[in-house]
């Protein structure tokens, strides 16, 4: 009987270890799930939102624009939202406001110092904002507009958002060429991508020998 009884205790001894190592194993899984679940919502920076202005209402460009609001910066884009911009242009023709342009469009740069100019360092889809078209001396306002950028390979503490305008004139204006020759022109915000509210530091810029000129 007293061995019967010692192989017994014996058997329920490695029968509870077994179940301990199970019981162990799978809390250290869960435990190891959980910490990777924890790291990964860790690593991904929240979105940031900043706010921007970009005008070129006072220059001399035949088209000319201005947008404002917010740009927030996500993981893998940049949004621009715009609720409402203005496009304008004081080419007087006669008979007046005749029609000037077709094909209307906005695209917008995320644009970087490069030398005595700037480049583009990533870029939205072109959007169609008139396709069909603008008449001459007119401003019209465009809503809403909401434009990404895939998340540029290059720092953004020294970068800034540039418009593009583009639109195609229209045969028997007077600046007409031809049906492929587009006009393009550009609207450069003042202050830097991540200036923070009431951050009054205007983008150092020099940029009179540059084809994108703003």
């Amino acid at each position: 009987m007293q061995l019967s009884f010692g192989v017994r205790q014996t058997q329920l001894t490695m029968t509870s270890r077994i179940a301990l190592f199970r019981a162990i194993s799978a809390s250290l899984v869960v435990s190891v799930g959980c910490a990777h679940a924890t790291a990964s919502v860790g690593d991904s920076a929240p979105n940031k939102t900043y706010p921007f202005t970009a005008s070129s209402l006072g220059g001399k460009y035949l088209l000319k624009g201005a947008f404002n609001d917010n740009v927030t910066i996500r993981g893998d884009s940049i949004i621009v939202a715009v609720p409402m911009a203005l496009l304008a242009n004081q080419m007087r023709t006669a008979p007046a406001h005749s029609p000037l342009f077709r094909d209307v469009a906005v695209q917008v740069y995320v644009a970087i110092p490069d030398g005595n100019s700037w480049r583009v360092a990533a870029q939205s889809a072109q959007v169609s904002v008139a396709p069909l078209g603008m008449n001459a001396d007119t401003t019209m306002s465009v809503a809403p507009l909401r434009l990404a950028i895939p998340q540029p390979h290059t720092p953004l503490g020294r970068a800034w958002l540039a418009f593009q305008l583009s639109a195609h004139h229209l045969p028997g204006s007077p600046l007409y060429r031809d049906e492929k020759t587009a006009l393009h022109t550009y609207v450069c915000s003042g202050q830097y991508l991540l200036a923070a509210p009431g951050d009054s530091t205007l983008v150092s810029r020099h940029m009179s020998d540059s084809p994108l000129t703003c």
